[in-house]
């Protein structure tokens, strides 16, 4: 691992971890306490799944494959994958599983293909 490697993925004093925020926010802060009941979830279940995006094809397809048979209430991806371009085999893996898991598209993603279609764009 070279030290810009190892710099961009040691956390430091002034690193915000959302996770800790978020679970602040929700359960300690002042105006929102005694609303919200704290629960552990197991990860990789039919509630709650996190997965870190890898340069791994065979593992990301596995776990593509579980998250699509488990269909989680929540689930997280993370990107370790630095500054990937766009079509980075891994990046076009995840469009295809987010392709099958959100086959219907929002209204706003339809308006956004119409705008981007209408321009010429794509």
């Amino acid at each position: 691992m070279s030290s810009a490697e190892r710099q961009a993925t040691a956390s430091g004093v002034d690193d915000l971890v959302l996770s800790v925020l978020y679970a602040y926010t929700l359960h300690e802060a002042p105006e929102e306490q005694g609303r919200h009941e704290v629960r552990v979830l197991p990860d990789r279940s039919h509630q709650y799944y996190w997965l870190m995006l890898e340069n791994k094809w065979l593992w990301m397809i596995r776990a593509y494959a579980d998250i699509l048979r488990k269909q989680p209430k929540f689930f997280c991806i993370n990107d370790d994958l630095g500054d990937a371009p766009a079509h980075h085999p891994q990046l076009l893996g995840l469009r295809a599983f987010l392709r099958l898991y959100f086959r219907k598209s929002v209204p706003v993603e339809r308006a956004f293909d119409e705008l981007h279609s209408r321009q010429g764009w794509g």
